[in-house]
């Protein structure tokens, strides 16, 4: 990657020696105090943002039991979808070892439901 020519024109001179000023440093922050503010506890600050709102107090007085639980859900979704499929190889097994059995040669290779 070559320079574009006159490239004096982007950087004209030099910088001086850097100031102090430009240093990073605690140095100029050690003598002062730091300014300190009184934070109050979390539940009183949201009940003091809380307290004139419409729309939160509304939901605050929903019924709860409106929620929807998607843990509960999912359980009783995969419940139900296993019971089904249990169902299904219990119709789908004796037809499909039937289909079996005709292929074996050896009838002690059979198998049997008990």
């Amino acid at each position: 990657m070559a320079f574009e020519p006159k490239w004096e024109r982007y950087c004209p001179e030099l910088l001086p020696a850097t100031q102090d000023e430009d240093k990073f440093s605690d140095s100029d922050s050690d003598d002062e105090t730091s300014i300190r503010m009184d934070v109050p506890e979390i539940d009183d600050f949201l009940s003091t943002l809380e307290s004139d709102d419409v729309k939160i107090k509304d939901l605050r007085k929903r019924d709860q039991t409106g929620i929807f639980d998607e843990k509960e859900h999912t359980v009783q979704y995969m419940n139900m979808s296993l019971e089904n499929e249990k169902n299904q190889w219990i119709a789908v097994l004796p037809s499909k070892m039937n289909t079996y059995n005709k292929q074996v040669n050896n009838k002690g290779n059979t198998i049997i439901i008990q």
